[in-house]
């Protein structure tokens, strides 16, 4: 394959995995209700979606923005939810989303006198008998809420309604769910996988990934009003940059640095070091 080619191939696989990132994501980072739709209608949220996998990134009246949607609080009374009253993880149940290390981290809130909850989101992937084994060991069931997969538009509820997303995976950088939070105002904690702190920059509050201990004291640090408004801020704004074509221009300047090293042998040959 030459460097052409190569290249052509490069932009239509950042289309189709940037098509269904945003269409995925375009449902949580700020939809325009149909009017005259209920909350549980799929259809108040279809068309930002469209639009933002049409390639018009975060938009609204053709600017990039964060849009913040109502709360209805109707939306979480099934499962006894407050505002402010969690902390929400939504995550599928793999080890190394290190659900664990949250449960610890929620301990040594509870121990503190913390009136906090722990949300888990996100269908099992053969962790969750694990997580809800560990959580009973700990005495916190009444402080666990494993609530499965739910819908988007629930998922938008519970980040509005969140006292923060905690997010503990130790793998990454694509990870979504600290972009969708932000997008909500939720202000973000996040372990320190590799490549969080260039995605996240200084809108996200972090921590080690395996340290409980480090997890709690940047939730308590969220009780200072201030750093709280700055983050949600800081949030917005980072969701503002992150632009399809922006996304797309950066791809191509990595795929454009390849290619320099690429012409240096022969289309076709192997290269080998010997």
């Amino acid at each position: 394959m030459d460097i052409a080619s190569s290249k052509g191939w490069g932009r239509a696989l950042t289309a189709v995995v940037l098509a269904a990132l945003v269409a995925r994501g375009a449902v949580l980072a700020g939809p325009l209700r149909t009017p005259g739709r209920g909350l549980d209608d799929p259809d108040n949220y279809l068309p930002l979606a469209r639009a933002l996998a049409g390639g018009k990134g975060f938009t609204l009246d053709g600017r990039p923005t964060a849009y913040r949607p109502p709360l209805y609080p109707s939306a979480l009374a099934p499962f006894g939810l407050g505002s402010g009253s969690f902390l929400l993880y939504p995550a599928q149940f793999w080890p190394h989303k290190n659900h664990v290390t949250l449960v610890d981290a929620l301990a040594r809130l509870r121990e503190r006198g913390s009136p906090l909850k722990l949300v888990f989101t996100g269908s099992d992937k053969g962790n969750r008998s694990h997580v809800e084994r560990y959580v009973a060991e700990r005495g916190l069931s009444e402080s666990v809420l494993f609530v499965g997969f739910v819908e988007a538009a629930v998922l938008q509820q519970l980040y509005l309604a969140a006292a923060a997303l905690l997010f503990g995976s130790l793998m990454g950088p694509d990870n979504l769910p600290p972009l969708e939070a932000m997008a909500h105002g939720c202000p973000v904690v996040c372990a320190s996988y590799a490549g969080a702190h260039e995605q996240l920059g200084e809108a996200a509050l972090f921590f080690e990934g395996l340290d409980a201990a480090g997890a709690a004291a940047q939730i308590e640090r969220l009780t200072d009003p201030e750093l709280r408004a700055k983050l949600v801020s800081r949030g917005r704004e980072l969701v503002r940059s992150r632009d399809v074509d922006g996304y797309i221009g950066r791809v191509m300047q990595v795929l454009d640095e390849i290619a320099q090293v690429r012409r240096l042998w022969a289309p076709g040959n192997a290269y080998r070091h010997l």
